[in-house]
């Protein structure tokens, strides 16, 4: 009898997308980035059973963010523990009068024997978008004596 583990990952971002006002700042997406394990055995070169394991516990993954396709965005480096992490992202301020929008990946690496049990995708995509700076309109009224030299 033969004995192995299986793992089942879980990987999730929320929000996926941000969205900055021209002042810019800063704001931060949680990502949740775990795997369960379950034990399958086979006999005689048999099919590895259960088919469908019960998983349980688990284990966090340190998941990995990328930079931002628009530099005036900054993501910074994955922080947090035991399957809950969180990206920090900072906007410049915006003076332009065009919107801006740029993305970055969060990836989870894997390993062991996941395949069978896991449809999760190992990268998540979290789009950014900033709005312009508010174009104004300045006048001025004069109020004064027409003088009438006729």
């Amino acid at each position: 009898m033969e004995t192995r583990e299986v793992r089942k990952y879980f990987v999730s971002v929320s929000p996926s997308s941000l969205d900055f006002t021209s002042d810019g700042g800063s704001k931060s997406v949680t990502v949740t980035s775990y795997y369960q394990t379950a034990t399958q055995t086979s006999t005689d070169n048999g099919p590895w059973l259960p088919a469908s394991p019960t998983f349980s516990g688990k284990t966090g993954v340190t998941p990995s963010a990328g930079s931002s396709s628009n530099s005036a965005f900054s993501v910074s480096s994955v922080s947090g523990s035991s399957g809950t992490y969180t990206v920090n992202v900072t906007a410049s301020s915006n003076s332009s009068t065009s919107n801006r929008s740029g993305s970055f990946d969060i990836s989870q690496s894997r390993s062991g024997n996941y395949s069978d049990f896991t449809s999760d995708d190992s990268s998540l995509n979290v789009r950014l978008s900033q709005s312009k700076i508010k174009e104004s309109i300045s006048f001025t009224l004069y109020s004064g004596n027409a003088a009438n030299n006729g």
